[in-house]
């Protein structure tokens, strides 16, 4: 076979499991996903819909809800909830307990915000403050009022971190810690959720091209003086693969947790980064 030829094969052999995955791999699943108006949050949720899962998404952005409930995309439902707040989070899971018979499979815990790019010291308390409310006191929220209804018949949690929860973030401080209390929890809610056959992961995406990198970048370089495009690269030449992720690798990966294929994965903090080498 030549090597076009033996390309092609592989490439349809990825295009038919491709399909495949798709089709098959969430059916009869009900999924919430936070955080999923846009970026890794919409992609995601639109491809566990798409692989066949009712999703319960929610957003505090009500324009980018509005625009992507108008896309009328199948077994994708969007509101509101704001992660921050608890009483919001609990509202909003009785509601998609009301329209699932009080069935959950899975939660993807999605919401964070970036939070300040500047020196620990320039760092106000109000600013650590949001951050650690949104980024890991909306992941408590969702896991402590989707635990009991997964309980019935076991599922499993996504937390998204990063891999500014694995290796730190310099100019993060907020975000670098949340990011790993993100990964804790989810090896704690392994532990203690296991045994109701509920399974909890961490997922660390690495700089993932997109309007809130696009942010990350501009701020950084704001911060030390250098140009948007020379930190962009400097982003892409930390990891092995010398390229941004995509939003689609990560809903790629959460498909899989979520399914059955993946149901003696848990407690695992998993990076899809093209391999992170520095975090400078």
């Amino acid at each position: 076979m030549t090597p076009a030829a033996n390309a092609n094969v592989k490439k349809n052999a990825r295009a038919k499991l491709k399909t495949v995955f798709a089709a098959s791999a969430l059916r009869g699943k009900t999924v919430v996903v936070s955080a999923a108006a846009e970026g890794i949050g919409k992609t995601v949720a639109i491809a566990c819909a798409r692989a066949g899962a009712r999703v319960f998404a929610s957003d505090i952005n009500e324009k980018a809800i509005a625009q992507l409930r108008a896309k009328k995309i199948p077994r994708l439902h969007i509101g509101f909830a704001n992660a921050a707040c608890e009483k919001s989070v609990r509202e909003h899971i009785a509601a998609v307990c009301k329209h699932s018979g009080g069935v959950l499979h899975g939660l993807v815990n999605n919401v964070g915000i970036a939070g300040p790019t500047a020196a620990v010291e320039n760092i106000a308390a109000e600013e650590w403050r949001a951050v650690m409310e949104a980024n890991i006191g909306g992941h408590f929220y969702f896991a402590k009022h989707c635990a009991p209804p997964m309980k019935k018949q076991g599922g499993c949690i996504i937390n998204i971190s990063s891999t500014a929860g694995l290796f730190g973030f310099p100019m993060r401080a907020p975000y670098a810690a949340s990011k790993w209390a993100a990964v804790g929890l989810a090896k704690t809610l392994a532990m203690e959720l296991g045994a109701k056959n509920i399974r909890v992961n961490a997922v660390c995406p690495g700089s993932v091209d997109g309007e809130r990198m696009r942010r990350v970048i501009a701020a950084k370089a704001k911060e030390t003086g250098r140009a948007q495009k020379e930190v962009r690269a400097d982003f892409a030449a930390m990891a092995s693969m010398r390229a941004f992720v995509r939003a689609e690798d990560i809903a790629n990966l959460a498909v899989f947790l979520l399914s059955d294929a993946a149901k003696n994965i848990s407690g695992q903090a998993i990076a899809v980064d093209g391999n992170t080498e520095r975090t400078d």
